[in-house]
């Protein structure tokens, strides 16, 4: 769960825990799935990622048609946006927010698109913000109570597969100390 979900679960039973992560950070990001004829498909690979000075207000590209087969007879890309340089992007509108795509990407390629569907989808508060403060609330984080572990992309590490590693850790551990 979040950091702040966490919070919650813990307010009566550790409120020292809870209060230390009430205060964890959350980013706020925004993807948007955009849907284009065969010929956009200018592109192969798994996508890429902007470099702030380069102008791009999205983070970066990933060119699910490439990434994942059979995902339709459309050409598919999902813009990411958002984190601690942007996280106001998601008060955008959709249209607001297709507008900056669109020109995002005829930055990118050189021409423009019309593009058959867009979807655009939200993620306020969603991913910690990677930060020294952060480092500092994980090093003086007390343990939670007995039988309570955590488990979540706040502890300090990033993507799906770090916090599978996490939870088949405590399912192992949990299931060896309170059996």
């Amino acid at each position: 769960m979040s950091a702040s979900a966490a919070a919650e679960y813990l307010a009566e039973i550790a409120p020292d825990v809870a209060a230390r992560l009430a205060g964890v950070e959350m980013l706020s990001l925004l993807t948007v799935t955009c849907f284009f004829d065969q010929a956009a498909a200018r592109l192969k690979g798994f996508g890429c990622l902007f470099p702030r000075d380069q102008g791009f207000r999205a983070r970066g590209v990933l060119f699910n048609t490439s990434i994942f087969e059979g995902r339709g007879p459309a050409h598919a890309e999902t813009w990411i946006f958002g984190g601690a340089l942007d996280g106001n992007i998601v008060t955008l509108n959709d249209d607001e927010i297709s507008e900056t795509v669109l020109n995002d990407r005829e930055r990118f390629y050189g021409s423009a698109d019309a593009p058959l569907a867009v979807h655009v989808t939200r993620w306020p508060g969603v991913l910690p913000h990677y930060s020294v403060e952060l480092e500092r609330t994980l090093a003086s984080l007390p343990l939670p109570p007995p039988n309570v572990a955590l488990v979540g992309n706040y502890l300090g590490r990033i993507g799906l597969a770090k916090i599978l590693e996490r939870a088949a850790y405590v399912t192992e551990n949990v299931a060896k100390g309170w059996s």
